[in-house]
């Protein structure tokens, strides 16, 4: 019985030593799962700047509002070369946006300066020295109300206007010969329509460039919403 007793010791103690490196060789390498082995490598920097999300200090300027400018890049067969910016003024505490679209065009020193759009233009600094002196003109503005407390005292359509719909909007109404034109354009989730009127208003500009008086091509713009509350302010604006 000895031999056995001594086999059996010598397999607890083999047992014991296995059991030490494994333990030893756990706490070198500890195992992870995959999802908390890629939180512990991975680590996202902060956006820059920083985003806002619901229930963070927002920081207001001395006069309320924050001041955001826009801008378009068209294309090279745009008519007569024209850049639109848009300028959006947004009174936070009063969940009120005053829209306001800018014309950009460069001139030459052969242009015909009698013109009253040219005269009444402010100059703007060129971005490199090769390139033409540039000049804003207001073209038309308008107000745009958010519903304040949002709906259902929540986050959701129509207490927020996003930056997407002024894309959407200056795009649209920049390529109306080839997007709008002829059509009947229904948008549908228009919030309080700030992508639509946009839409209308720039169309409307592009389509008249270079046409005589009285001459008009056709467009019709329908938003829609589901909302009551959404819908009277769409009306509204």
């Amino acid at each position: 019985m000895a031999p056995l007793a001594a086999s059996a010791s010598c397999q607890e103690q083999q047992m014991q030593r296995r059991q030490q490196q494994h333990h030893s060789h756990h706490m070198m390498n500890p195992s992870v799962s995959p999802s908390n082995a890629a939180a512990a490598s991975i680590i996202t920097p902060p956006p820059s700047p920083q985003l806002l999300l619901e229930g963070d200090e927002m920081y207001i300027s001395s006069d309320g509002k924050s001041h955001t400018y826009y801008r378009l890049h068209h294309a090279h067969h745009h008519p007569a070369s024209i850049e639109y910016l848009l300028e959006e003024a947004y009174d936070i505490e009063n969940a009120r946006k005053d829209i306001t679209l800018l014309q950009q065009q460069s001139f030459s020193n052969d242009d015909n300066c009698n013109d009253k759009e040219m005269t009444t233009s402010t100059p703007s600094k060129p971005t490199t020295a090769a390139q033409q002196p540039h000049y804003l003109s207001k073209i038309f503005s308008f107000p745009l109300q958010e519903i304040n407390n949002g709906i259902q005292k929540g986050v959701g359509t129509g207490c927020t206007t996003w930056d997407s719909s002024i894309v959407m909007g200056l795009y649209f109404g920049m390529y109306p010969q080839e997007l709008l034109v002829g059509k009947d354009v229904l948008e549908l989730g228009s919030g309080v329509g700030l992508g639509g009127i946009l839409a209308r208003v720039v169309s409307k500009r592009c389509m008249n460039v270079g046409k005589s008086n009285g001459e008009e091509d056709r467009v019709r713009f329908t938003l829609s919403e589901v909302n009551r509350d959404i819908i009277n302010m769409l009306r509204y604006n």
